[in-house]
């Protein structure tokens, strides 16, 4: 079973980082889902904060969402979760990865990432899944 490690080799750039901040302010915070455009700039991680030390995280990134390719952010979660083009009818996937937590602890999460539609450049949804799963069951 692959998963998301993180993006912990080279230089990632700045949809790379963008994809890296919204998985994990996703898995800390509430139930929240999240809809991504492909052509469209994503939304401003800052609503997802969930106190004024994770606002201050988010912020140190500089993200400048005007900027930011909404279409390789969403090609890249989805190629996480498993998506390959010839999937032409299936709209649902997992993206399991791990959160790092402070002391060196880590925490599996998952995300269900959904495709609204079979086309291409459908616009996706992302959610955390909030029941726990095994590395070794899925």
């Amino acid at each position: 079973m692959r998963y998301y490690a993180g993006l912990v080799h080279g230089n990632p750039g700045a949809e790379e980082s963008y994809v890296n901040v919204l998985l994990t302010t996703l898995a800390k915070g509430p139930a929240s889902v999240v809809a991504l455009v492909p052509g469209i700039s994503p939304p401003s991680l800052s609503s997802f904060a969930r106190d004024a030390d994770e606002q201050n995280w988010i912020d140190s990134y500089h993200f400048n969402y005007e900027q930011l390719d909404g279409t390789k952010i969403v090609s890249l979660i989805l190629t996480l979760a498993g998506y390959r083009f010839y999937h032409f009818f299936r709209t649902d996937y997992t993206l399991k990865t791990i959160l790092a937590l402070p002391g060196g602890e880590q925490e599996p999460v998952s995300f269900a990432v959904k495709r609204m539609s079979r086309f291409p450049a459908a616009p996706i949804s992302i959610a955390r899944v909030r029941e726990p799963f095994r590395w070794d069951a899925a």
